[in-house]
């Protein structure tokens, strides 16, 4: 159950930064 949380957490933050880089591509 830890492991999914962490898993989670790790994907929002990729998410997160991945937006960020779009939009300071465009």
């Amino acid at each position: 159950m830890q492991s999914t949380s962490q898993s989670a957490h790790i994907i929002v933050v990729y998410v997160t930064t991945f937006g960020s880089i779009r939009l300071a591509t465009i």
